[in-house]
């Protein structure tokens, strides 16, 4: 009689015992294959059923919408990859989703998500790296030459650059961050001999003491910030600051969310507090814009408090051109060249001031004109790094300077 090899044996009991579980394995696949195809063909319809949103409060960002189909769009490619913009954006639950995808990046160790990185005391830093420096180099080079332009009109140009909070914060920034790159923008800034105020040293003074100058959920500065600010662009500008006592600081929300925030995914992150700087008589001004001829009075458009970009309650957000007047005797004209860093900083500067105060990304006039025929005692050049760096907006002050040369 064969002698039965133990290895076939325990082949041959493994086999049977498949054979009388498959059919309950097989039911369960089906089960696994019917749940699947339900849940994504829930989420399918579910697409088309539910309302589709057209802004997202939460990212503070407009969602894509379903795209028009035409041929052209079709075979260039548009129409496929706006339809993928449509899904990706209007998924259902798709917040949930977001918040799920930051949990899973930080327990896989990855210490940040969507390039934000979450540090001590609750703060979401963004971190930001540039691939080259011509944007910087551009904009310097520009500021340089209408500077230089001014000169002979007696319009000092005083540049001043807004840190990031990758710059204000590095001491709470992990222990293995390296900031070599993001610091370059500084290095680039120094060798353009621009000069101007330096505005990164006391801020970063001032939050290494725990002073509250930066919001934890946004790009932005505080008010506290933009006082400091104010302070170091006195000599500069030839004004004596008010004293911290000189204002009453009235807190307007608990409930700010930045736009740090809105792209980290991070929904447990507290929420910033805003606060207003107030002043006797600071409603008397006058807050005109130019385009549409709108004003208001005072520096707070309050209705923003009960919105998502309580930001923008300071002058009620950008524009391409305002004006601020006081009442009262005349008044020395700066113009304010700037971002939305500035919007904080205005009431400040405007207890001296009355301003002229444009956002080149929308402005389209001669800055170079505006300066001398408002009689400007001095243009002020305020903007972000992160925006010397990204864009080359500030090339625009070049505009109308060849007609200003020759008059």
């Amino acid at each position: 009689m064969a002698k039965i090899n133990p290895a076939d044996e325990a082949t041959s009991r493994h086999l049977n015992i498949q054979a009388k579980a498959a059919p309950n394995t097989r039911a369960a696949d089906m089960l696994l294959v019917i749940i699947c195809a339900a849940i994504l063909a829930g989420f399918g319809i579910s697409i088309w059923v539910l309302p589709h949103k057209a802004f997202s409060p939460d990212e503070n960002r407009t969602l894509a919408q379903f795209p028009e189909f035409s041929i052209n769009s079709l075979t260039g490619g548009r129409y496929t990859a706006a339809v993928g913009s449509f899904y990706a954006d209007q998924f259902p639950f798709r917040e949930y989703f977001v918040g799920l995808k930051a949990v899973s990046e930080l327990a896989q160790l990855k210490m940040q998500n969507n390039n934000v990185i979450p540090c001590a005391g609750g703060n979401l830093v963004k971190r930001l790296e540039y691939q080259d420096y011509s944007n910087a180099k551009k904009n310097l080079a520009a500021l340089t030459e209408f500077r230089d332009a001014l000169a002979p009109l007696g319009i000092p140009v005083i540049p001043a650059f807004v840190p990031r909070p990758v710059d204000v914060l590095n001491s709470i920034l992990p222990p293995l961050y390296g900031s070599d790159r993001s610091d370059r923008v500084w290095e680039v800034i120094a060798a353009s001999q621009v000069g101007g105020v330096d505005l990164l040293t006391p801020t970063r003074s001032l939050a290494g003491q725990s002073e509250y100058v930066w919001y934890r959920t946004d790009h932005h500065w505080t008010t506290r910030g933009a006082y400091a600010a104010y302070i170091e662009l006195a000599e500069g500008l030839g004004y004596t600051p008010k004293p911290l006592s000189f204002f009453e600081i009235t807190r307007v929300s608990d409930e700010f969310y930045g736009t740090i925030w809105s792209s980290s995914g991070m929904r447990w992150t507290r929420p910033d507090t805003l606060e207003f700087y107030r002043y006797a008589g600071d409603s008397d001004y006058t807050v005109r814009n130019i385009l549409t001829g709108e004003e208001m009075q005072g520096f707070y458009e309050l209705s923003y408090l009960d919105t998502k970009d309580k930001y923008a309650a300071f002058l009620g957000g950008n524009s391409a051109h305002v004006r601020v007047t006081g009442k009262g005797a005349d008044r020395p004209t700066l113009l304010l060249v700037k971002d939305s860093y500035a919007n904080a900083l205005v009431p400040f500067l405007a207890i001296h001031f009355d301003l002229e105060i444009i956002d080149l990304r929308s402005y389209t006039g001669s800055a170079g004109a505006l300066a001398k025929d408002t009689g400007a005692v001095a243009v002020l050049i305020l903007y972000g790094a992160d925006m010397i760096a990204s864009s080359d907006d500030l090339t625009l002050l070049g505009y109308g300077l060849s007609a200003l040369k020759n008059q």
